[in-house]
């Protein structure tokens, strides 16, 4: 524990030694630029810091991972605004504010690490912005002198504040880095060899469904491809992040691909006789047979996992979420599909947990969340958010498929009372926010809009669902 104490201790020393260099030099840069300059520079970012984020942005969206971050439409109209105040606040920045000018710089950086936005995208943004702003300056200086002193403060006073945020994500991405790697001992969930036999059990009943349907005559075009099974979505979602054995992952990656494609490829209209699909199915059970040798290779390197649960539901805490959210949101992202979550607090909990003591609370707490978990997908996450509160992250499903899961569970715990020690039985309720990711990189929007409608449903008489507003 002091071991512990210590090391935050000389973080926390680190961390004021670098502002006082940091406030040190700012302030002296501020103290030899003159009076002139400050004056021009106000008056370009009063006239052109709008332009100027209008030429940033039509800038980076011609780069196709830049505008992976920056095409969604909220982004833009949020970030224009926020752009143009920077673009301002930097270049006015004459010390009255600076402590608070600096730790904006921190958030930002911060926030640069959550969405993942590398370093180098930031860094030729502000280099593009030097470049407009550089233009501006030499056109409306009255001599050399003022414009280069002008330009010395404005291109070092935007160096100091790339720098700070660099320096946060750095850190931000250090942690995170840590986490994830926490999170891939940890993501096999409960208890390696149950994992391993449910997924066992899924890929044999992709591989019975389709020996039935061949067996039948059930054209192959309607068979479901082995990437879009249970097994499939669990693996590409949960399994690729759960092993280190990465050319294992990228082997069975690679047979499953196979087997949609030799299908897809065998026929795909015709029906098939006896010869035909003898041939067929004895090549599909020998991948199927190849991914269950090596899955089972994986799981068996699995040796620990790290503590990533709540110990009362047995369900995910909130350690690995941002880590979970990351991936999930960068998925969707770059393979345009569907992701939803919903945010979901037992009603009444309070009164119940008061009336009938805590016991009764954790009862009803820990039977909610079996029917959470029991009720959801191999490849969806169930969290214990807080207190009496869960968050379901549906993988792949869009609002009509998510509305349709939640109002299963909300049915279910409703018509299914709960049985406590002392012979009674209570009849409990769950509201509900669902949100759709609409675009935005940032996974913290996605938490609050589910969690404005979780509080929507509450408002409105609990015992629904509601969903989050489309911006």
């Amino acid at each position: 524990m002091n071991e512990l104490l210590n090391v935050n201790e000389q973080r926390d020393n680190d961390e004021l030694d670098y502002n006082q260099v940091i406030t040190s030099e700012w302030t002296q840069l501020i103290a030899t630029t003159s009076q002139k300059s400050f004056n021009l520079l106000r008056t370009i970012s009063e006239q052109k810091a709008s332009d100027f984020a209008d030429k940033f942005y039509s800038y980076m969206l011609k780069d196709q991972e830049a505008s992976l971050f920056l095409s969604s439409q909220q982004v833009h109209d949020r970030l224009h605004g926020s752009m143009s105040k920077w673009i301002a606040d930097i270049l006015t920045n004459t010390g009255e504010h600076l402590a608070d000018l600096i730790n904006h710089q921190k958030k930002i950086g911060q926030i640069h690490a959550r969405i993942g936005i590398p370093v180098d995208l930031v860094e030729r943004g502000a280099r593009r912005l030097k470049w407009h702003l550089y233009e501006d300056i030499a056109q409306v200086a009255e001599d050399k002198a003022l414009c280069f002193d002008a330009m010395r403060f404005a291109s070092i006073s935007m160096d100091i504040a790339i720098e700070i945020m660099s320096k946060t994500y750095s850190q931000s991405h250090d942690l995170a880095a840590k986490n994830e790697e926490s999170y891939r001992l940890f993501s096999i969930l409960e208890n390696a060899s149950m994992e391993r036999e449910r997924q066992n059990a899924s890929l044999l009943n992709w591989e019975n469904a389709f020996i039935f349907s061949v067996a039948t005559g059930t054209p192959l075009s309607s068979i479901q491809d082995l990437s879009d099974s249970e097994f499939g979505l669990w693996f590409n979602h949960k399994g690729k992040s759960s092993f280190s054995n990465i050319q294992g992952i990228r082997t069975i990656a690679s047979i499953i691909t196979e087997t949609d494609e030799y299908i897809r490829g065998y026929s795909t209209t015709a029906l098939l006789t006896q010869q035909d699909y003898a041939p067929l199915l004895k090549a599909v059970r020998s991948k199927i047979y190849k991914i269950n040798m090596l899955l089972g290779s994986l799981f068996d390197e699995v040796q620990k996992l790290e503590s990533g649960k709540d110990t009362l539901t047995l369900l995910l805490n909130r350690r690995f979420l941002p880590t979970i959210l990351r991936h999930e949101i960068s998925l969707a992202m770059h393979s345009s599909t569907p992701l939803s979550i919903a945010m979901i607090d037992i009603d009444h909990f309070k009164t119940v947990n008061d009336t009938y003591g805590h016991a009764a609370g954790d009862n009803i707490l820990k039977r909610i969340a079996e029917v959470l978990y029991e009720s959801t997908r191999n490849s969806d996450y169930v969290f214990r958010y807080g207190g009496e509160e869960f968050m379901i992250v549906l993988i792949e499903t869009p609002k009509v498929a998510a509305h349709t899961i939640i109002e299963r569970l909300r049915k279910k715990i409703q018509d299914h009372p709960i049985h406590l020690q002392n012979g009674e039985s209570i009849t409990m309720t769950i509201s509900a926010g669902i949100a759709v990711y609409s675009g935005h990189p940032d996974y913290e929007c996605l938490i609050k809009a589910a969690d404005d409608a979780l509080y929507q449903a509450k408002a409105n008489g609990r015992n629904r669902i509601e969903y989050a507003q489309e911006e």
